[in-house]
């Protein structure tokens, strides 16, 4: 069989070797039209499949060779109103058919027009975001970070064709997908790596909270939380860590955003001591209410709890309090002893409540030496009211004096005279 895959010069003393010759061999069908999209790429003009079925895979050049007719063109001939001009397209006679016998056997060219008449393109379709994806996924592999305007002009570079800045980020977020996995394709094997993680560690704690939908008939649920305590963990806080928690939370970047909450411990030597994550929809109070609700179960913390906590400002409550009969509001005077309750006499001085108190100076009970009004004894002086003038009159036996008026209201009997004369 004759082979056309002898390498040409050209005008400029480039060699350029031929992509395909007659008797060519491919495994599959997939393996040729990979072949031929590269093709179209590197030589920069658009092929499509004229015919693709199970034996036959026939690809023609979609370019046009324009020819004219009448001579070259002038400015006579421009400004001419009659058109003595005319244009033909032609096509271009490229063509390859691959074909094979029967579905056992392999791929092979039969038939091959390798000459390419038609002028070159910038704009290939062979240049999807698939095939860019190939290319860039060792660099992507390496630098996850690399900006999308720097692959372009790599890309630009090697193939010398257009492309736009949307196609080479799908590229990137195909490479990525590649090489990191599928985010929708993780979440929905979650159940099953919790099952995995507790099976491998008992005692984990792991709890899943979705959203609730009116159909329960569906088999599946949106994701909301996650929390997950492992049991090593636990253990080693319970075990001889300081009473110290600090709780901060991070944003998590990809296709389905969200945020990590996390709180960590001191240990011995004062290192940090990671004790519990959850993957919640946002920090608000809500999620890290739930996140402390969980986290308080694992540690038995209540709000008698002599911990310390870090945290940077959140609006929500540390621990949840405690469910109480005593009715809110002002306290009662006197607590209630129970049957069973021994009074309190352990101390030095005793209660006032079935003691009597005796006065040291008037010997008299029912109150103290600070309140009394007395004398001491009997000799307790009292105040009477008696004509509109206050006298005091005591208590001894035998004594009836009357004590004096006062001198001020003796000067005023005596103006009183005076004035009478002078009228």
């Amino acid at each position: 069989m004759r082979r056309l895959n002898k390498p040409t010069t050209c005008s400029s003393g480039v060699v350029h070797e031929t992509a395909f010759h007659l008797g060519q061999i491919f495994k599959t069908s997939s393996e040729a039209k990979d072949y031929i999209k590269m093709h179209s790429i590197r030589t920069t003009r658009n092929i499509y499949f004229a015919k693709n079925d199970k034996k036959r895979i026939r690809e023609k050049c979609r370019g046009v060779v324009p020819e004219m007719i009448g001579g070259p063109w002038t400015k006579s001939r421009i400004k001419c109103k009659d058109k003595t001009v005319s244009s033909q397209k032609l096509t271009c006679p490229w063509v390859v058919l691959i074909f094979r016998s029967d579905e056992e056997s392999d791929w092979m060219v039969k038939t091959l027009v390798h000459e390419h008449r038609c002028v070159q393109s910038r704009f290939i379709k062979a240049c999807t975001s698939k095939f860019l994806a190939t290319t860039i996924l060792q660099q992507v592999e390496g630098n996850p970070t690399i900006p999308v305007k720097a692959l372009r002009v790599e890309l630009q570079k090697i193939y010398e064709v257009g492309m736009s800045i949307m196609k080479v980020f799908r590229a990137k977020q195909l490479a990525q997908k590649h090489v990191y996995g599928d985010y929708e394709k993780q979440y929905s094997l979650l159940r099953d790596y919790v099952l995995e993680l507790q099976q491998c560690n008992p005692g984990t704690t792991v709890k899943i909270d979705v959203y609730s939908k009116p159909n329960a008939d569906l088999e599946t649920r949106m994701f909301k939380r996650i929390y997950v305590c492992l049991v090593t963990l636990k253990l080693g806080f319970k075990a001889g860590l300081r009473d110290f928690l600090g709780f901060d939370g991070a944003f998590m970047k990809g296709p389905y955003p969200g945020q990590v909450l996390t709180v960590v411990g001191l240990d011995s030597n004062n290192g940090i001591y990671p004790l519990a994550y959850a993957i919640v929809e946002s920090e608000n109070k809500s999620s890290w209410s739930w996140f402390l609700e969980c986290l308080g179960e694992d540690l038995e913390l209540s709000t008698n709890s002599n911990f310390t906590f870090i945290y940077d400002r959140q609006k929500f409550n540390l621990l949840m309090i405690l469910v109480h009969d005593i009715c809110v509001g002002r306290p009662k005077k006197k607590r209630k002893r129970a049957q069973t309750e021994e009074p309190n006499n352990e101390g030095k001085s005793l209660t006032r409540k079935f003691l009597t108190v005796t006065c040291s100076k008037c010997k008299n009970k029912g109150h103290n030496s600070r309140s009394c009004k007395g004398q001491g004894g009997q000799n307790e002086v009292r105040n009477v009211v008696a004509g509109g003038r206050k006298l005091s009159k005591a208590k001894k036996q035998g004594d009836g004096k009357k004590e004096k008026p006062k001198m001020k209201e003796k000067t005023k009997l005596k103006d009183k005279s005076k004035m009478k004369e002078k009228v």
